[in-house]
C-alpha cells in the first residue's frame, strides 16, 4: 500500500489549496488535537467540506491526537459520538508516542 500525505494543518491560508489535494483522494484522516475544543470545532469543518467537495468514495476518519496529554477537553466519548452521528470511525492517537498510529493506517487502508 503506497500513502500520499497531505497536510494542511488546518491553518486557513491553506484552506483554498486543500481542495486540489482532496479532490481525487480515497481517505482522509481529519485530525484535531483532543486538549483543543477550537480545534475540535475545525475539523467538524474540515469534515463538512470533505463531505461537500470531496469524491463521493472517500473514505473520512476523524483522529483525537495528543492522548498522552492530560487536559483533554474533548472527550473520547464526545468525539465519538459525533464521528458515529456521521457514520465514520474515530480513532485516538498519541503521534508523539507512536500509540494507535498503526492501527489507524491499516483500518484506512
Amino acid at each position: 500500500m503506497k500513502y500520499e500525505m497531505w497536510d494542511t494543518a488546518g491553518q486557513e491560508r491553506y484552506r483554498s489549496l486543500a481542495q486540489m489535494y482532496y479532490k481525487n483522494a480515497i481517505g482522509a484522516c481529519v485530525v484535531f488535537d483532543v486538549t483543543s475544543r477550537d480545534s475540535f470545532e475545525k475539523c467538524q469543518q474540515w469534515v463538512k467540506e470533505l463531505n461537500e467537495k470531496a469524491g463521493a468514495d472517500i473514505r473520512i476518519v476523524i483522529v483525537g491526537n495528543k492522548i498522552d496529554l492530560d487536559d483533554h477537553t474533548v472527550s473520547k466519548d464526545e468525539a465519538n459520538d459525533y464521528a458515529r452521528g456521521l457514520g465514520l470511525k474515530y480513532y485516538e492517537v498519541s503521534a508523539k508516542q507512536n500509540m494507535g498510529v498503526d492501527e489507524l493506517f491499516k483500518d484506512l487502508a
